[in-house]
């Protein structure tokens, strides 16, 4: 093991998140270099310094080969797990290489045939399992290395040619393989592509398992150096703990710092041989963006216990009698900054330092005559559509940047006349306002400001944008007592949100909802006090959704229920509360009623009657009811199902009492 002394594994600063590396002190540098043309590290898997979990190309370390993956494919903690075909394909003709050498583990299984690593070309396999056993190199001409490894564990595999066709030696687990003869027919890398889990794209011979690591050399590895290799794969991939050595790593992981000795750490150690350790003092930056001050170490046993700690940056090391591993851990306390920034707002804070793996909040102020859209940022997949942010689990310098739509404004003294950018020149109706808003771009908000707003006419909401009250129902109200719907959604993208509708509960509006939403979201609102033929929220259409809404104390008469009704697979109620409602309802009810394959989930049905002999509170003619309260709604004329009704459909996890 004395090569590996010798090389430094320094990680960079994008090592700052998911798995952490060098918990024994090695990394994907402490491989024999000489001669490595691709690289495949199940930890280092995207090629920053750590695990990605959310990585779609297996990086090829060395820059060239990388394997975009496919739906075969998935991330284990450090490895890539192949299910059953195909799980990633680099797509073109690979490396020539003298030297193959795979981490793997085979699960057991009798399929005939399954290829774990291939070239491509039908005639020369790589790695595969045949007949229950495990087969490293296979041609046309079945000349086969072959040994048994279908015990479940993980194995490394070796071969090493002295030419494009002849096969010197086989290695498992770093020592030659006993019982498998050398094959003089393969071509290393001749044709074809670099693929795993399968010979093609399509599952011809698909294979299933654990993929660790993969390395392939142009040169021909010593029995030394393949024995090195395990060596740092036993340590890093299965817990390896060597007698003769001292590994190195930080806490929380391996900063770009100057320790003394390296995380290369020390090998090759006797029994009270000493080490002079030393860290940085002080604060130092690790990049920009990443500050770090050593608060000291602790010393660790094979068992993971802690056998000695100090407060200092510098001590010396004695190595045990008897020898025995040991794991010298630097303890860092860290500092990362996450800045927040884009035109159309202003942020607080703007900057913040925090510490690694804490979370970071800021509060995004829009401009006037801005909304906010969403906030994204440079280090993952992540957004936020709210102005309060929080950053979970902090792990590298980030910058996060919000996006801004257009907004305008309604309030009730205002004047259609106006151009409704500014509170100052809001428009008087929200339907003027709604025409200002794009019909190609979406996020564009209607900011109806605190006050009641009489309606006389159907609003249309037939735009991609956001109709929401400043300040939620409480302060934001309109009151309707014309024949018509109030709001009519009409776009997949529209949203209603914040708003309270009311009715005089005596001036019947006829057949119609006082929201209806063909395609859209509703969420927030109140929906209060109409008396109609007509249910008054009415959800149609895949997509369309109520969510976080009251209907309370409304009226209805005639075939349909009162409160919510869903017509459509894929329409959902989340979320809210259907409270004292009455209804005269023969048919369906008078609380909710779901139908064409719609979905209510976490609602409270309560306290609604229904003059009539039918369902008071739920009916489910076609639809599921999951996570519901249904309790004490009342049919006056001896009916029954005063709860719940099913007709076709699902109840599921709900409390149903009365």
């Amino acid at each position: 093991m004395g090569m590996l002394a010798a090389r430094v594994k320094t990680l960079s600063i994008t090592a700052l998140a998911f798995t952490v590396l060098g918990a024994f002190g090695y990394d994907t540098s402490s491989y024999v270099q000489e001669g490595l043309v691709a690289q495949w590290d199940g930890i280092d898997n995207a090629g920053l310094g750590f695990h990605d979990p959310g990585a779609n190309t297996w990086k090829d370390l060395k820059g060239i080969y990388d394997l975009p993956l496919t739906s075969k494919g998935a991330w284990g903690s450090n490895f890539l797990e192949v299910v059953n075909g195909c799980a990633a394909n680099y797509g073109a003709k690979g490396p020539d290489y003298l030297t193959i050498e795979v981490l793997y583990r085979q699960p057991a299984a009798t399929t005939k045939y399954g290829f774990l690593f291939d070239n491509g070309d039908t005639s020369h396999y790589l790695l595969i399992k045949e007949d229950g056993k495990t087969l490293f190199f296979k041609s046309a001409s079945d000349d086969v290395i072959q040994y048994d490894a279908l015990d479940g564990e993980v194995h490394a595999v070796a071969a090493v040619y002295s030419s494009s066709t002849a096969v010197d030696a086989v290695y498992t687990n770093g020592v030659t393989a006993t019982g498998v003869t050398a094959t003089a027919n393969y071509g290393a890398g001749s044709a074809g592509w670099l693929m795993l889990g399968d010979r093609a794209v399509g599952t011809t011979y698909p294979w299933s398992g654990e993929i660790h690591a993969i390395r392939l050399y142009s040169t021909a590895l010593t029995a030394e150096q393949l024995a090195t290799n395990y060596l740092v794969d036993a340590v890093r991939y299965l817990g390896a703990t060597p007698d003769d050595v001292l590994s190195i790593c930080a806490s929380p992981f391996n900063l770009d710092v100057t320790l003394t000795p390296g995380y290369a750490g020390r090998d090759g150690l006797v029994a009270g041989e000493s080490v002079a350790m030393s860290a940085p003092s002080g604060e130092v930056t690790v990049a920009d963006g990443f500050k770090a001050t050593c608060t000291g170490w602790k010393l660790y046993d094979a068992a993971g216990s802690v056998v000695d700690s100090g407060s200092g940056t510098s001590f010396t090391y004695v190595h045990p009698t008897p020898a025995a591993y040991r794991r010298l851990e630097w303890q860092f306390s860290t500092s990362i900054r996450v800045t927040a920034s884009g035109a159309g707002g202003t942020y607080s804070p703007a900057e913040q330092w925090v510490a690694f793996g804490a979370s970071a909040s800021f509060l995004v102020s829009p401009d006037e005559g801005k909304c906010l859209y969403v906030v994204t940022n440079d280090c993952s997949a992540a957004t936020w559509t709210t102005e309060d942010v929080t950053v979970p689990n902090v792990c590298r310098p980030m910058n996060c940047f919000a996006t801004f739509r257009n907004a305008y404004y309604v309030k009730p003294d205002g004047d259609d006349a106006k151009d409704g950018t500014t509170r100052a020149d809001a428009k008087r109706t929200i339907a003027a306002a709604v025409a200002l808003t794009s019909s190609t771009v979406d996020g564009e908000t209607v900011v109806v400001m605190d006050g009641v707003y009489t309606n006389t006419a159907q609003i249309t909401i037939d735009k991609p944008c956001r109709v929401t009250g400043e300040h939620g129902p409480d302060k934001t109200r309109v009151f309707s007592k014309a024949a018509a719907r109030v709001f009519y959604l009409d776009n997949a993208k529209a949203q209603l949100e914040g708003i309270a509708v009311y009715s005089d509960a005596t001036t019947a509006i006829g057949n119609f909802a006082a929201i209806y939403a063909n395609y859209g979201v509703v969420e927030g609102c109140v929906v209060s006090n109409f008396l109609s033929t007509h249910s008054p929220v009415y959800i149609k259409n895949t997509g369309s959704a109520v969510k976080n809404t009251l209907v309370c104390r409304n009226v209805t008469s005639g075939g349909t229920q009162c409160g919510i009704e869903l017509n459509g697979n894929g329409t959902l109620a989340e979320n809210c509360r259907i409270i004292g409602n009455t209804g005269n309802n023969n048919d369906y009810g008078c609380g909710l009623y779901l139908w064409g394959g719609s979905l209510a989930r976490n609602c409270l049905v309560a306290c609604n009657t229904n003059k009539s002999t039918n369902v008071a509170g739920a009916f489910v003619n076609n639809g599921t009811l999951e996570n519901c309260t249904v309790v004490d709604n009342v049919i006056l004329n001896g009916g029954v199902n005063a709860g719940v009704h099913l007709g076709t459909g699902a109840v599921r996890n709900c409390l149903i009492h009365g």
